[in-house]
């Protein structure tokens, strides 16, 4: 059987308990989060990426960098137009 801690163990446990707080996530922006999923719908559509590419004169490695910038979460110039928009 265990035995029973005396009370002075028992604050001595507790003072050493101290919760572990982890700062919150960065809240991410719904347009932002659903800009970077098109971004990574166009990159697994081949034909979709190669259409943007097409209709915005840029070849298609150039945009794919574009779209994988963008699904990455990043804003690089923009290059390809139209491709995002939000509706109202």
């Amino acid at each position: 059987m265990d035995k029973e801690l005396t009370e002075e163990e028992k604050k001595d446990f507790r003072k050493d308990w101290a919760p572990k707080i982890r700062p919150l996530a960065r809240p991410v922006d719904n347009a932002e989060e659903q800009r970077r999923n098109r971004a990574a719908v166009i990159l697994d559509n081949y034909q979709e990426l190669m259409r943007y590419a097409l209709a915005n004169e840029q070849s298609i490695p150039a945009t794919r960098v574009y779209f994988q910038k963008v699904a990455a979460g990043g804003s690089p110039a923009p290059i390809i137009k139209d491709w995002f928009k939000i509706a109202s």
